[in-house]
């Protein structure tokens, strides 16, 4: 059976060769077009077409955002033969044509256009793999960072808040960033980084989850996508290096640290996936940071 490593891999085979035919994939990886394309939706959530197709809209929505370039010179450059059939794709993806999203989002006020620019070319083709279990059963060391004290600024989010299951959390998080990160690419709202997971409560059985995507400035939401905000002030911090699998050692040393360091915690503790695992598919590479908020003493 295809490994989530090796689907990953293919999915960095994608974003490298774009455009690639489905059985040009299937040659180069050795496997048939239909276990390929079953196992891709499976565990990325879209098809290769699919997958290929949305991120090609999403840079022709970022060129309508921050360039001036011809709707046609857009499409064209985004692989579409026409005006026409990019039109009816872009609608199809995000409910207007490209003109009335230009219009849309034209009195946007840029604070940081590379950094929003970063985020959809980086984030956006991994958007629902954040914190995906691996299916690897080896057990590895797994390295935290020196921890410190920090002094953090507050910053705008988006947010979808829900309370499950612990088993739940991995299917929690592959709905709700897509569904965040779909809601900012159409409102035009300016990104400032990775998703990230915020835990409201955590008790033995179910977890109040914040799963979050940062702003440049604030936007308004619309229905359960809230605006919010990250908490400012002191916060203990650490980066956790591996699968998400893991970090629950890299929190059994932070809280042994505030201990140690007679601090205490002082609001919920959130994890900002620094790594895209679409670009980088070996998950011992991956790199978390995670961060306590703490009592100023």
């Amino acid at each position: 059976m295809l490994s989530k490593e090796q689907t990953l891999k293919v999915a960095a085979e994608l974003l490298k060769h774009r455009p690639l035919r489905l059985s040009s994939l299937a040659q180069r990886a050795g496997w048939s077009r239909f276990y390929l394309r079953r196992r891709f939706r499976e565990v990325v959530g879209e098809s290769p077409a699919g997958f290929q197709q949305r991120l090609n809209l999403e840079q022709a929505a970022l060129r309508l955002q921050q360039t001036d370039e011809s709707v046609l010179s857009i499409a064209l450059a985004c692989g579409y033969e026409s005006h026409e059939v990019f039109t009816r794709a872009f609608r199809r993806q995000f409910s207007c044509t490209p003109r009335a999203y230009r219009k849309r989002v034209c009195g946007t006020t840029w604070h940081d256009a590379r950094r929003h620019a970063r985020v959809v070319h980086q984030v956006g083709p991994c958007i629902g793999l954040y914190h995906t279990t691996m299916d690897s059963k080896r057990k590895t060391a797994v390295p935290t960072s020196e921890i410190k004290q920090i002094d953090l600024q507050t910053r705008p989010v988006l947010l979808i808040q829900r309370r499950v299951p612990h088993a739940q959390l991995q299917p929690l998080f592959a709905e709700c960033f897509p569904k965040l990160y779909g809601y900012c690419m159409q409102h035009g709202c300016e990104m400032a980084g990775n998703p990230i997971a915020r835990y409201v409560e955590f008790t033995p059985g179910m977890a109040t989850v914040d799963c979050i995507i940062p702003l440049q400035s604030a936007a308004e939401g619309d229905g359960e996508i809230e605006a919010g905000a990250l908490q400012a002030g002191p916060a203990a911090f650490a980066t956790h290096s591996g699968p998400y699998d893991t970090l629950n050692e890299t929190y059994s040393v932070v809280e042994a640290w505030l201990t140690e360091h007679n601090l205490e915690q002082n609001g919920p503790n959130w994890e900002w996936y620094v790594t895209d695992p679409s670009e980088e598919p070996d998950p011992a590479q991956w790199k978390t940071e995670v961060y306590f908020p703490v009592k100023a003493k």
